[in-house]
């Protein structure tokens, strides 16, 4: 199956929020750099979790025949990157998250960030449950 980066965002997005993961945002990067096109970022709960966030995301695409290019951190109980080329997915372990601050680090160094919030509705028809909105990252 062939995907468009925001739709691989988006499915990964989906994967993840079956499986529980909290606090799910989706940055676009395309315009400011080459290394993907989207960031997906989750947290996890507990290690097992991250760790079984991971192993879900990448048993579900490649079910999609999506595999990814790169994985890190597999071992790791607290960061699991998954490289997708167009799109790279961060599960982290809450602990590491606010450690590592990523999303802070992006929003300022970036314009343009799309984010999803549960609870609301996406409105595009892909039944996901949430609502996408644009807006710049600079606003809180």
């Amino acid at each position: 199956m062939e995907l468009s980066p925001r739709e691989l965002a988006l499915k990964a997005a989906q994967i993840l929020s079956e499986k529980k993961a909290s606090d799910i945002e989706i940055l676009e990067i395309g315009d400011l750099t080459v290394l993907a096109e989207y960031f997906v970022i989750c947290t996890g709960t507990s290690s097992t979790q991250v760790r079984s966030l991971a192993e879900e995301l990448e048993f579900r695409l490649s079910e999609l025949g999506i595999e990814p290019h790169h994985i890190e951190g597999h071992r790791s109980t607290s960061w699991v990157l998954l490289d997708y080329s167009s799109v790279v997915v961060h599960v982290f372990y809450k602990e590491s998250r606010e450690f590592y601050r990523l999303r802070l680090r992006l929003r300022l160094r970036l314009g343009i960030c799309l984010r999803l919030r549960l609870g609301l509705r996406l409105g595009l028809g892909l039944g996901l449950g949430y609502r996408l909105r644009l807006r710049r990252c600079f606003d809180g």
